[in-house]
């Protein structure tokens, strides 16, 4: 497993956020681990569809995770999350975007 750390800073402010990227080759409803962990922290992104090196290798049936990885997020976390369809040499792979919810009431467990 590969874990890439890039420190944006806002120029017209004191914040600063973290944006952790996660690749994956496939799809597994474990990785709603991550999101909620990206979720509770500084946000950050999973590719699916890619190996640890960040090389797009396509994923298969991207249409279909296009539609269920937000429902599952949805439903059992309780958040919504940017979900992306992605085509790189011909081959697509997903995008999942997560938000911080620190600066917000709402936490997820």
């Amino acid at each position: 497993m590969v874990l890439s750390l890039e420190v944006y800073r806002i120029t017209a402010g004191i914040n600063t956020y973290f944006n952790v990227t996660e690749w994956k080759e496939s799809w597994r409803d474990e990785y709603l681990k991550w999101i909620c962990g990206f979720a509770n922290a500084q946000g950050g992104r999973i590719y699916i569809g890619t190996n640890d090196d960040g090389t797009v290798i396509g994923v298969l049936d991207s249409k279909k995770l296009l539609e269920d990885i937000p429902n599952k997020v949805r439903d059992t976390l309780g958040i919504i999350v940017e979900v992306n369809l992605l085509t790189q040499n011909e081959k697509d792979y997903i995008e999942i975007c997560v938000k911080s919810l620190q600066d917000s009431f709402h936490s997820v467990f």
